[in-house]
């Protein structure tokens, strides 16, 4: 069985992965990393790990809920054992796994 595509010529309809998949919003690499972190959004506070990282943002690990666009306060503990306190924006959330947050930028 041979299906139309109204194209005549065939090489015209190939797809590619780059234009079936969407590219990634990213624009600054991610580094693997294992550190603990505690978040606390408007309703919750939690204990997490943050997985990857990145000067833009990073992904928690974490149990608690969250909602896109929502400002949580994150704390990571760095591997000398100090602990960096920031604010970023959910962006997306993954049930029972985590979520994606955005740095805010620092002002001043």
């Amino acid at each position: 069985m041979i299906l139309s595509t109204g194209v005549k010529d065939l090489s015209a309809a190939t797809v590619t992965l780059e234009s079936y998949y969407p590219k990634s919003r990213r624009t600054v690499e991610r580094i693997r990393v294992s550190l603990n972190a505690r978040w606390q959004g408007f309703f919750e506070q939690h204990e997490a790990s943050v997985c990857d990282i990145s000067v833009g943002g990073c992904f928690v690990l974490s149990e608690g809920e969250v909602s896109p666009m929502e400002l949580i306060q994150i704390e990571i503990q760095l591997p000398n054992g100090d602990w960096m306190r920031l604010w970023g924006q959910v962006v997306y959330c993954c049930e029972e796994i985590g979520f994606g947050l955005r740095f805010a930028r620092a002002e001043g």
